[in-house]
């Protein structure tokens, strides 16, 4: 479609250009029928081939037959989409507008004298600057902490950290595997059970009181672990109400952070010493609090600059 409307210079006339607001201009635009039948039969020759008409090998039938056996109309729909854009884009230079994005199109006259079209079009805004010189706005200062280097170090184990079943009670930061079954006045409820679920206690991703339950318990153990739903949970028959929970503990496992020394830093990184990775670590964090620092910035700039902008 865009080629063939770069490939006629389609004549149109401009019958409205109405400004909506300042940044909408509304055009209706009409092409003759001199300029509809050029296009015309260009999507006749473009579509000839692909046509069958009874008693015809494709390609033979005349224009005039196959309008004949399909209806007058059979190629205005191409040739509107080869001429409407390149019709549109002459009364955009016309009348020497900015369009920021695509138009919104709508058909309002067809016929084989030709057509017409309105175009709702988005252009740039018509806007003053007040007194912009006098926006003070302040770059908020990086700072990077010991206590920041190291709170990213840890963190940097915790990733590395390796898993070991316990060969002890559970605690707070374990992981359990488990299987459970949830009841409501003695009976089952759908959604209240799994089997070899893995849940970490203190994760708080289960109902309020049921982590706290499975402190202390070893593998194999099997008990009931009883709560209560809270009254805004989402699913409205269980809200408020008591539960049990039958409760199988598979095994524990527990985390093992590495420890923090020129090993770790040689497993973790390119560098032979944890002095070198805490270097490396201060100067990405203060890279990304400084980019941080310039986006908040920017975005303060921008918002000031803003409440000085005079338009509709």
């Amino acid at each position: 479609m865009a080629q063939a409307a770069q490939a006629r210079k389609t004549s149109m006339e401009i019958k409205k250009n109405e400004k909506v607001n300042g940044y909408t201009v509304e055009l209706e635009i009409a092409v003759g029928k001199e300029e509809f039948e050029a296009a015309i039969e260009e999507a006749f020759q473009k579509n000839k081939s692909k046509i069958s008409v009874p008693g015809f090998r494709k390609g033979k039938a005349t224009r005039s037959i196959i309008e004949r056996y399909y209806g007058k109309s059979v190629f205005f729909e191409d040739a509107v989409n080869s001429s409407a854009p390149t019709a549109y884009e002459q009364a955009v230079e016309q009348l020497a507008l900015e369009p920021v994005a695509q138009p919104e199109m709508e058909m309002t006259e067809l016929s084989e004298n030709g057509y017409a079209f309105k175009a709702k079009v988005t252009v740039r805004p018509e806007v003053t600057l007040k007194d912009y010189q006098s926006i003070r706005v302040t770059k908020p200062e990086v700072e990077i902490t010991d206590e920041d280097v190291q709170d990213e170090i840890e963190r940097i184990a915790k990733r590395n950290a390796r898993t070991e079943t316990a060969d002890r009670p559970s605690e707070v930061g374990d992981t359990l595997r488990i299987d459970f079954e949830g009841f409501v006045d003695g009976k089952a409820f759908g959604g209240g059970s799994g089997t070899d679920f893995s849940i970490k206690i203190g994760s708080n991703t289960f109902i309020p009181g049921f982590e706290d339950q499975l402190v202390g318990h070893v593998p194999g153990d099997e008990f009931d672990v009883n709560v209560t739903f809270p009254e805004d949970y989402q699913a409205k028959d269980l809200a408020g109400k008591a539960a049990v929970f039958k409760t199988k503990i598979h095994d524990v496992s527990t985390e093992i952070l590495p420890t923090i020394d020129d090993e770790f830093a040689k497993d973790v990184s390119e560098f032979d010493t944890l002095e070198e990775l805490r270097a490396d670590t201060r100067k990405n964090l203060q890279t990304a609090r400084e980019h941080n620092a310039d986006n908040v910035f920017t975005d303060e700039v921008l918002a000031k600059l803003a409440d000085c902008v005079e338009g509709e």
